[in-house]
């Protein structure tokens, strides 16, 4: 993260909230997205280490709340993840108008962002992330229509950054291509990659 934040970069995606806990410890001061789920008990947690948390059930909406109300966080930025096929985390898009209520009812929170994530981008000649796409542009047009203008879009991944240009969108969520490693053998004929980490152990026993 230190790295990467020498050359320039101001957002930071973690999994976990001891994730975001360390990279606070260690001076990271840029924007820090909770990519992974949390439970309603640990809201106090997010908001006091500044993480960004991605709003993957409506359980967690009032917890937030009260959360950034306790520490006086006027319009606390949470980003809303639509589940678009995946089946992991996230609201499904027959939950959105209910999500999205409960968020404006939120006094203490903003809903600055929204994300989905992809199941098949590794694969250029998948259908799947093309109707995940169309699924996330709908779930889109409702917020919008809503009143709330997400200001933080994403959705690729290492692979669809490389294989998908029009799933760009305000933000991309690169992975293991940051370490110079290519997610599948579709992206690794694109990008002149070079791997920056070395793993080294000593032997015990060998059979």
């Amino acid at each position: 993260a230190r790295t990467l934040a020498a050359e320039g970069c101001g957002h930071f995606g973690i999994a976990t909230i001891g994730e975001g806990r360390e990279l606070r410890e260690a001076g990271i001061r840029g924007r820090v997205y909770l990519l992974g789920g949390f439970f309603p008990d640990q809201a106090g947690d997010i908001v006091e280490f500044d993480l960004t948390p991605f709003i993957f059930d409506r359980s967690v909406i009032a917890p937030l709340d009260v959360a950034a109300k306790e520490h006086r966080r006027a319009s606390f930025p949470v980003h809303l993840k639509i589940d678009t096929g995946t089946t992991r985390l996230g609201v499904m898009p027959s939950e959105l108008g209910r999500a999205l209520e409960e968020i404006r009812r939120a006094a203490s929170l903003k809903l600055e962002g929204a994300c989905t994530l992809f199941a098949n981008a590794g694969d250029p000649s998948s259908p799947i992330t093309s109707a995940q796409l169309k699924t996330f542009n709908e779930a889109l047009a409702t917020m919008r229509a809503a009143g709330m203008e997400p200001a933080v879009i994403n959705a690729a991944n290492s692979a669809a950054l490389v294989l998908r240009e029009g799933s760009h969108l305000t933000m991309v969520r690169p992975g293991l291509a940051l370490y110079g490693l290519p997610p599948v053998a579709a992206v690794r004929e694109r990008p002149d990659l070079i791997p920056v980490m070395t793993f080294k152990t000593r032997l015990r026993q060998l059979k």
